[in-house]
């Protein structure tokens, strides 16, 4: 059986090339969501390597009885990238990803506790982590979820 061209017309229809262009602004919009989430986990995980990188050098400033560093503040009260943790040390706060912020409550040696956080800007609207009231009782702790990462001494 033999296909007849009516009035000499090759092409596709309209609605067939409507729906082709719905499937690929669907498969794109399904595409940018996931490059979203793909984002945000690499924020994430340079979040946590900043901080586990970070916990032997401020266990050594525990150590050597010296305070963290304010001289590099920001003007959100949280050490600047690039200024040094310690007097004496060599090791300089990292930068963040966009959208992170350190926090610091306590940096002084002689209390025996230095809570320190990193968090997101949606969990801190007004650029200050939350920091929790109840510290573990063991000597260092540090854990991450998609907000927030903790670090206590």
């Amino acid at each position: 059986m033999k296909n007849k061209i009516k009035n000499g017309r090759i092409g596709f229809t309209l609605i067939e090339l409507l729906v082709v262009i719905a499937i690929i602004g669907i498969l794109s919009a399904v595409a940018i969501v996931n490059l979203n989430v793909s984002r945000d986990k690499a924020k994430f995980s340079n979040v946590q390597g900043s901080l586990s990188s970070l916990t032997p050098a401020i266990l050594l400033c525990f150590e050597n009885k010296k305070n963290l560093l304010y001289n590099g503040v920001n003007e959100f009260g949280t050490p600047l990238a690039g200024t040094v943790i310690c007097q004496g040390s060599e090791t300089t706060w990292p930068s963040m990803p966009k959208g992170w912020l350190w926090a610091i409550e306590s940096s002084n040696y002689s209390l025996g506790i230095w809570r320190i956080m990193a968090c997101r800007d949606a969990v801190a609207p007004f650029n200050v982590c939350d920091i929790p009231g109840d510290t573990p009782g063991i000597d260092t702790y540090w854990e991450c979820n998609e907000q927030k990462c903790y670090f206590w001494m």
